[in-house]
């Protein structure tokens, strides 16, 4: 199995009026991870919300300095192209994120923007939504925790700090918001949820 994990920082919640900001993923086959990262510039024809960029912290001046949003969705599937025949129906993989259908809403965006009518050939269309897992995996827990949020599960699935879960899965710690440092988060909690699986639920 083929597990893509992605995330994206965007400019607002609307793919059809935001832009995306950076594009993270994580290829997992087997116990090999492989990375792929990139901050982009969608140009000017997009809204940037400004309460976006204050979760993100990305300001508009590096925005502008990033590459075109289609150069880099290029990049992305040429990086999928060294592990995934595109023409195989066979191989594809499944992808899996915390919040995942927003990032693959911008992700499709991305795919009509840059002219690739092939994205479906690299992923199957079916998404692995880690939160609903991590539901089910905090059930007694929820109603004790501030708020959902991908580094508040974490932490309380770990017992501990989230620069901790990062050290001990040997990932350089990158700043908060950073997609691909949330594809290791959201991957944690996966593994998490799989080693616990056969919790009773009910």
């Amino acid at each position: 199995m083929k597990l893509l994990i992605v995330d994206t920082e965007t400019s607002g919640l609307d793919p059809a009026e935001n832009g995306t900001l950076q594009l993270a993923a994580l290829l997992c086959i087997g116990s090999e991870i492989h990375e792929f990262s990139a901050f982009m510039n969608p140009g000017k024809n997009v809204v940037y919300e400004p309460e976006a960029l204050a979760v993100n912290g990305l300001s508009l001046e590096m925005i502008e300095k990033s590459e075109p949003d289609t150069t880099v969705y290029r990049g992305f599937t040429e990086w999928l192209s060294r592990f995934i025949n595109r023409y195989d129906p066979s191989d594809k993989a499944v992808m899996a994120g915390y919040g995942v259908g927003f990032d693959d809403g911008f992700l499709r965006t991305l795919a009509t923007k840059s002219g690739d009518r092939f994205l479906g050939s690299y992923k199957w269309n079916d998404l692995i939504e880690i939160r609903s897992l991590a539901i089910m995996l905090l059930h007694s827990e929820r109603h004790e925790m501030p708020n959902f949020k991908l580094v508040t599960v974490a932490e309380v699935i770990g017992g501990c700090s989230v620069n901790l879960i990062l050290t001990s899965m040997g990932v350089a710690l990158g700043r908060p918001h950073d997609a691909l440092t949330d594809c290791y988060i959201a991957k944690y909690v996966l593994d998490c949820y799989l080693a616990n699986f056969d919790r009773k639920l009910y």
